[in-house]
């Protein structure tokens, strides 16, 4: 906490008359901006909050009103949560259509709108292959034939119709269930930033897992978020942000060794078999909602691929370290990422 020193002055007195009255004493300086932040683990990785702020006693209440409206999201749009907005989706399914708040609507015709870009390497009916592989078990070992093929033949997102004028999701099989994926830290921290800002900090960042939301800067320096080197600790380079979100998203977070080779639960969901083409992937975007949704599609298609598709949104840019360590990326990051040192092998 910064400490200000409390200054006296004193007149002098002149030609020789009485000396003055001591005057009042001079109020000290305004507090000056500085970042205020907290941690605290949340939807299953660690979550920080950061304000850059002279008022520091407003920044903690807006950074702990921020914290739980994160939890808030997770506990609305999480399928893993029984309560949950898209639990009650999955219950409904082959039942008719089923009510949702507007933040779940919103997110899952953000989702529709990537499963139509990346022509199906995301889904929101991806969420058939959970539980597929086990990524915790001792001795990993592939899904057999059969269960695959069954877990694929439920993933299809045209059983899902959304109905944006009453706000409700119809999932038309029974089979059918949906999943945000990693969308949902994507939409906490979006949903965290804009609290921030509806109480007047302007200059912010939230970090939700590998999913970061940043607005304004701290004072005359931007935001600086470092990038996960894939096969070591620390970060290969460093990214400037304002007011967009960035999302990173790897095969080194969960993961098996099959008969040598690495698998990372990132799932091709035409396949149900996990992608391979990426060590990791970083998508800048507006928000951290379609960063994220869009990071484990670049990851899905591989370099080339996933590197054309973000050059047809012109507010999309990609990072990629490729699976023989390679470094690729959008032209537009070539002029602000600064690489500290090649990723490691």
């Amino acid at each position: 906490m910064l400490r200000f020193a409390r200054h006296r002055c004193l007149l002098l007195a002149l030609f020789g008359a009485a000396p003055a009255a001591a005057q009042e004493p001079v109020a000290p300086p305004p507090p000056q901006p500085s970042v205020i932040s907290d941690t605290k683990d949340g939807l299953g990785s660690h979550l920080m909050v950061a304000v850059y702020s002279a008022d520091a006693d407003g920044a903690r209440r807006a950074i702990d009103a921020a914290m739980a409206r994160m939890l808030a999201v997770e506990a609305e749009l999480a399928d893993y949560v029984p309560a949950s907005e898209l639990s009650k989706v999955n219950l409904g399914a082959g039942k008719g259509p089923v009510s949702v708040s507007p933040l779940a609507l919103r997110m899952l015709l953000r989702g529709r709108e990537v499963q139509r870009l990346s022509r199906g390497a995301w889904a929101l009916s991806a969420a058939a292959l959970q539980g597929l592989w086990d990524f915790g078990a001792a001795k990993p070992r592939p899904p057999d034939a059969v269960r695959l093929r069954e877990r694929l033949a439920r993933v299809d997102d045209a059983q899902i119709v959304l109905d944006v004028e009453h706000s409700q999701v119809t999932l038309q099989a029974a089979t059918t269930s949906i999943g945000l994926g990693g969308m949902v830290r994507g939409a906490a921290a979006d949903e965290a930033l804009a609290l921030l800002v509806g109480e007047g900090f302007a200059n912010a960042l939230v970090f939700a897992g590998g999913d970061i939301r940043a607005v304004g800067s701290k004072g005359p320096k931007p935001w600086i978020v470092g990038l996960q080197d894939p096969r070591a600790v620390g970060y290969y380079a460093t990214l400037p942000l304002k007011d967009e979100a960035v999302a990173t998203v790897g095969d080194y977070q969960r993961f098996v060794q099959i008969d040598g080779e690495r698998l990372c639960d990132i799932l091709d969901p035409r396949t149900g078999l996990p992608a391979k083409g990426a060590r990791s992937v970083t998508v800048v975007a507006k928000d951290a909602a379609t960063a994220h949704a869009l990071a484990t599609t670049l990851f899905v298609l591989g370099p080339t691929e996933g590197l054309a598709l973000a050059d047809t949104e012109p507010e999309v840019q990609a990072v990629i370290v490729d699976a023989g360590n390679n470094l690729a990326m959008s032209a537009g990051l070539k002029d602000r990422l600064r690489v500290v040192r090649p990723p490691s092998e």
